[in-house]
């Protein structure tokens, strides 16, 4: 059997914090490693543990999730990144983008793709939520 993905999660959102964990928990094959509700906590966290995926809310105190994204990414360049966002904003995406991330997706969507983004992700592809998708598209 191959060892799970291990995941790091980081928001001040309790209600995002349990869907992730609902989301991600039915599948044998991801781990949740750790937990941060804060930008400092979560790049100590990431560091410490190396996890395959860290799942960043972009509105993580105290200045959001971008600058941690790119702390994760400078530090433990192997881990994939998803951006969790409660808005659909492009230039959002397009600076996720630009800062390492691998993957964007709405908060509403977190219940329902969490755990297929994780597996998607752990397997080097990225991911993008299917309303930017069919965005861009139209």
């Amino acid at each position: 059997m191959p060892s799970p993905i291990m995941v790091v999660l980081a928001s001040d959102n309790r209600h995002l914090l349990d869907q992730a964990r609902a989301g991600l928990a039915a599948e044998r094959a991801i781990k949740v490693v750790g937990e941060a509700r804060v930008a400092g906590e979560a790049i100590q966290l990431v560091s410490r543990r190396r996890p395959r995926l860290f799942i960043v809310d972009l509105a993580l105190p105290p200045a959001g999730g971008l600058p941690v994204l790119a702390q994760v990414r400078k530090r433990s360049p192997k881990t994939k990144v998803l951006a969790v966002d409660d808005r659909l904003d492009e230039e959002r995406v397009l600076r996720v983008a630009k800062a390492g991330g691998y993957g964007y997706m709405l908060e509403e969507a977190v219940p329902a793709y969490l755990a297929k983004a994780a597996r998607v992700m752990a397997a080097g592809e990225v991911w993008l939520s299917r309303k930017l998708t069919t965005k861009v598209v139209e």
